[in-house]
C-alpha cells in the first residue's frame, strides 16, 4: 500500500485485558483474617471475594439464614430478648 496515507480516524484502539491466574484460596484466607480481626465489614468481604458474583443476593440469603436461626432459637427459648432481636433483624 505504498503511497497510502492514514489519518487519525483510520486507527482502532484495542485493549487486551490480562487474564492472570489468581489463587482464590489465598485471597479468601486474607479476607477471612481481615473480617475476623474486625478490619473488614461483611459486605466488603463478600464484595472482594472471588467466589461471590452477586453480593446483594448473598446478603439476602444470609439475612434469611439468620432469621431462620433466630426462629429456631425462639422455638427453644421463650424470652423477650429473642423475640425483640427477631423483630429488629427480620424484615418479615
Amino acid at each position: 500500500m505504498q503511497g497510502t496515507t492514514f489519518n487519525e480516524f483510520d486507527y482502532v484502539g484495542v485493549e487486551y485485558p490480562l487474564n492472570r491466574p489468581t489463587d482464590d484460596k489465598e485471597i479468601v484466607d486474607m479476607l477471612s483474617t481481615q473480617f475476623k480481626d474486625g478490619a473488614l465489614s461483611l459486605e466488603s468481604y463478600l464484595d472482594k471475594s472471588p467466589l461471590i458474583t452477586d453480593v446483594g443476593q448473598e446478603v439476602e440469603k444470609l439475612g434469611k439464614l439468620c432469621c431462620n436461626q433466630i426462629q429456631n432459637l425462639c422455638s427453644v427459648v421463650s424470652c423477650y430478648f429473642v423475640h425483640a432481636l427477631r423483630t429488629l433483624i427480620c424484615e418479615y
